[in-house]
């Protein structure tokens, strides 16, 4: 064997590993920009489902306070602005 064909062959060597290496590398960045894209795509799901969580809150908490004898949602929960975790019995 030449001197040529041994640094061929022991270059060819350690590119191999490296390729493989940044394959991988390239693969594993691109899942992530691609879960960033669905995490976006969630939040923007997401937000107007907050608010109808916010409005049912609020709902149940003015229900409650209902059902408890008060009819002023002014003096008993400031108008569920606390979305029913305060005053709430359930």
């Amino acid at each position: 064997m030449s001197i040529l064909q041994r640094l061929l062959l022991i270059s060819a060597s350690f590119l191999l590993p490296i390729s493989v290496l940044l394959y991988f590398t390239v693969d594993g960045i691109q899942d992530r920009i691609d879960f960033a894209g669905l995490e976006k795509q969630g939040n923007i799901f997401q937000r107007p489902l907050e608010k109808i969580l916010r409005s049912l809150l609020v709902h149940k908490s003015a229900a409650l306070s209902v059902l408890e004898g008060c009819h002023c949602l002014d003096n008993c929960n400031q108008g569920g602005s606390n979305f029913g975790l305060g005053n709430a019995k359930s």
